[in-house]
């Protein structure tokens, strides 16, 4: 047995890129790609309120980018198609320190022409899932990348929630001028 077979791993990429006047990417000038380790607190608890109902699990919370505690319990929450993005990726300007019980960015930035997709990478005995968001700055003034983290949203109580679930802290600063496009993406991996 290969001594990484069965064992998930999570990647983030960062890529910046011209934008083309036709509004594709040209010129890459910006390329990192390394392992994810930060998962925050909220990803097992709200994982476990999509489980099944029959599983005997205490009631815990978890807590929302607005910072209100909601209870959850196993099997409690479905997951809303809010505006066709449940799952998203953002980008932000923040230097925290990575923390288990962090649950939004700091100085959280959207660029236009976002967009979420999800591609399949699998290829012979390795399982590999890759989301993906670009943002394109518009906004006259260049953006100093210190950040990333996955959001979901789930409904709670019949209402949509949002949920962080993983965040990384980039090793440095990666500046997106205006007119350029920032690419993340974020892999699930396994080989079975």
């Amino acid at each position: 047995m290969k001594r990484s077979q069965g064992t998930g791993r999570l990647y983030v990429t960062v890529e910046v890129h011209d934008v083309n006047p036709d509004g594709s990417l040209g010129r890459r000038r910006y390329y990192k790609k390394r392992r994810s380790h930060s998962f925050v607190r909220n990803f097992l608890r709200v994982f476990l309120g999509f489980t099944s109902p029959s599983l005997t699990i205490a009631t815990w919370s978890a807590l929302d980018t607005g910072s209100v505690e909601r209870t959850v319990t196993t099997g409690g929450l479905t997951q809303a198609n809010l505006s066709g993005n449940a799952l998203q990726i953002h980008i932000g300007e923040g230097t925290t320190a990575e923390d288990v019980l962090d649950n939004v960015l700091s100085g959280t930035v959207r660029g236009t022409g976002d967009s979420d997709d999800v591609f399949d990478d699998s290829s012979g005995d390795t399982i590999a899932f890759r989301w993906v968001r670009t943002h394109t700055n518009g906004d006259g003034f260049s953006w100093s990348i210190n950040e990333t983290g996955v959001f979901i949203t789930c409904e709670y109580g019949g209402t949509g929630r949002t949920f962080m679930i993983i965040r990384d802290v980039l090793p440095s600063t990666v500046t997106v001028n205006d007119g350029q496009a920032i690419t993340t993406s974020y892999t699930w991996q396994t080989t079975v």
